[in-house]
This record gives structure tokens, sequence and C-alpha cells, in this order.
């Protein structure tokens, strides 16, 4: 099938998705909360979109808490929840944090200004890290979840999560092509 065909069959089956999502119950629990915002590169964000001369725009981290009603009662899910520090081992970010040489501690939070950290941001919620059920990504680029789920020697900040992620970006993760590596920890 064509280009056109495929999208054609994605817009059909988004609409039947969005129906299915407005019908079903409300969730019981939803929250945004921010955490940092993270310079990133305009031309990968967004390619030949914009004519800002800008080499760098922000990206807004927010962390997404999720309850919900389900078969076996209620789940508890967070989405994006960034380890701000560890992540800053990601080649891209530990390469323009050298950058800045002995300025760095004080250019940082003027670049990277952070909000909360995950463990703050879910205490404002009144949920308890053993509450949570699940952690979840758009996508695995610039993310440590050791310190949520733990390492094999110091248990997970969330004790009973589990981690829920697209096969294919599991694949990818561990079979990383040239080009991806500065951005995966």
């Amino acid at each position: 099938r064509g280009p056109s065909d495929r999208l054609q069959r994605a817009r059909y089956a988004a609409a039947g998705v969005r129906e299915r999502m407005m019908s079903a119950e409300p969730v019981a629990f939803y929250r945004s909360l921010d955490l940092i915002r993270v310079p990133y590169p305009t031309r990968f964000a967004l390619r030949e979109a914009s004519r800002v001369k800008t080499p760098m725009l922000h990206i807004f981290n927010r962390m997404f808490v999720i309850q919900t009603e389900t078969a076996y009662g209620l789940r508890t899910i967070l989405v994006s929840p960034s380890d701000i520090d560890a992540n800053g081992e990601t080649p891209y970010f530990k390469r323009l944090a050298q950058s800045m040489g002995r300025l760095q501690p004080q250019i940082a939070p003027l670049i990277a200004p952070r909000s909360a950290t995950v463990a703050e941001a879910l205490a404002m919620t009144g949920i308890s890290p053993e509450s949570v059920d699940y952690i979840t990504y758009d996508h695995l680029h610039t993310q440590d979840v050791r310190r949520w789920l733990g390492d094999g020697v110091r248990p997970g900040y969330f004790p009973n999560a589990k981690l829920l992620v697209m096969r294919q970006e599991w694949i990818s993760a561990h079979d990383l092509a040239p080009p991806q590596r500065d951005w995966y920890c």
C-alpha cells in the first residue's frame, strides 16, 4: 500500500480510538505536573518548519499522573517521570553541560529551570510511590529508569511499578544506530 492509503487508514483508526476513548468512563484522577524546561536543538524539533534562526528551543517536560479503575481495581500510571539528574548523563546533554565549563552550575538553572523532581511532583498529588503500578514514556530516548524501577543492587523508588513500553521501542533502545547513541542513557 502507498503512503496516501496508509495515512487514510491511520486517520480512520484514530477516529475509532477517539470515539472509544470519549465514550469510556472518565478516569478516577488525572493531573499534569511540571518538571523541567529542557533545551533541545531546533533542527531536530522543527526540521524545516521554522525560519527562526535560534539553535535551541525549550521543551517543557511534564509528568502525568493517571488513576483509573480496572477489572483488577484502581491502577496508578505515571507518564514521563523524568529522572532529571540521571537523564543528564545522556551523551548529548552531558556534552552540553561540559561546554559551559566552570560556569555550568550558574548557567544550567537559567537554561534548564527545574520546577519539581518526580518525588516532589508526586507528593503534590498525595499518591505514595508504593501506589504506582506503571510508568511509561512516549519514547525512551534520554530516559534512565533505574532510579524508578531499581538496578539490581538498589530497589526502585516505585517498588511495585512495571515499565510499559512498545516492543519496537524496547528493541530499538538495545540496538541503537550510531546517530541515536547521543540521545540514550
